[in-house]
């Protein structure tokens, strides 16, 4: 789907949103419970996954429980030699997915290597790539942020022609809210002059009003990126909260360390409804069709490699059996 730089959301988000009964709100608390789980059907019908490099080696035991075609976001490790990351993206393609490499500005050493990175995944016919800053202070090469990945020109050399960048719905750690807004503002700028695909790809979190707030900003300011939301899988409350505090999300944080509070929230650990359901309910009571229209899919973080697990109970989630689901 092309998108371009005009100051309305593009026809064809709405169309396809209207077409699936989304464009029709009621009132807050008028929301049945059958159209929050057919809401998260529609989303979830899309819904792609994360793994390390290493995961990827067990990228096979998805079959049968992922859609063949589905995205695969293959992770870029600090450690991670770009010119080895070949095998990776050709196990998830023989498992029958399509994946997408994560690229981070700030882990990659210098143009040859970047030169080489791009001409694999050229080879392996693959077009499509997330682009990040990275987390680390300190750059490993010449490139700082996205944006100086974008202007060396060498994407469109090797045929790149789809890109996710970041989006945090959260305070980032490192960066003020001006300067996250000004990077999301010369991407958008980037992509639309450029004629490329785009969508933004955000950070995991669990306060609903962070993620709709996010959305609500960039459409403030005329940033129409389609949305892939964070979600995360099958996981225990400690590993959560681990996450939580290494990202920085603050407003999910607290959110989370409510939910553990609860011993038996505690002991079967999170689950994903908890979020999604008010989501839900929030998104098909909005009277104004086009105010969450950018969000389009969901994207899931499953830590502690708890892959076929998660898959299992998102996919049983929109048709109210999660209760089958057996959290630790």
């Amino acid at each position: 789907m092309k998108k371009n730089a005009s100051s309305a959301p593009h026809p064809g988000i709405l169309g396809l949103l209207q077409k699936m009964g989304i464009g029709r709100r009621r009132p807050v608390g008028t929301i049945s419970d059958e159209d929050k789980y057919a809401w998260l059907g529609r989303m979830l019908a899309d819904v792609s996954y994360e793994m390390t490099p290493a995961e990827t080696k067990n990228t096979e035991k998805l079959n049968g429980l992922l859609p063949a075609g589905s995205r695969i976001y293959v992770v870029h490790l600090p450690n991670t030699d770009l010119t080895k990351t070949t095998k990776s993206y050709e196990n998830a393609l023989r498992a029958g997915y399509l994946p997408v490499p994560h690229l981070a500005a700030r882990f990659v050493p210098d143009e040859a290597t970047l030169r080489t990175f791009l001409g694999n995944l050229q080879s392996l016919g693959l077009d499509e790539i997330l682009l990040l800053g990275g987390g680390l202070k300190e750059q490993r090469g010449p490139y700082r942020t996205v944006m100086d990945l974008l202007h060396t020109g060498l994407f469109e050399e090797y045929g790149i022609r789809s890109f996710a960048v970041a989006g945090h719905p959260e305070p980032h750690p490192y960066a003020s809210d001006e300067e996250i807004l000004r990077a999301y503002t010369e991407k958008y700028e980037y992509f639309t002059s450029h004629g490329h695909e785009y969508y933004m790809m955000t950070q995991f979190t669990f306060a609903t009003a962070s993620l709709l707030g996010l959305i609500d900003t960039l459409r403030a300011h005329g940033l129409y990126f389609p949305v892939r939301a964070g979600l995360v899988g099958v996981v225990g409350f400690q590993v959560l909260i681990k996450y939580a505090v290494i990202c920085g999300i603050g407003n999910s944080l607290k959110v989370l360390r409510k939910e553990a509070a609860n011993i038996s929230n505690l002991s079967r650990g999170y689950r994903t409804e908890t979020f999604l359901l008010p989501l839900a309910e929030k998104v098909l009571s909005e009277p104004d069709p086009d105010r969450y229209a950018m969000l389009q899919h969901f994207h899931v973080f499953p830590f502690n490699n708890n892959h076929a697990r998660s898959i299992d109970y998102l996919q049983k989630l929109p048709l109210r059996e999660q209760d089958k689901v057996t959290l630790e």
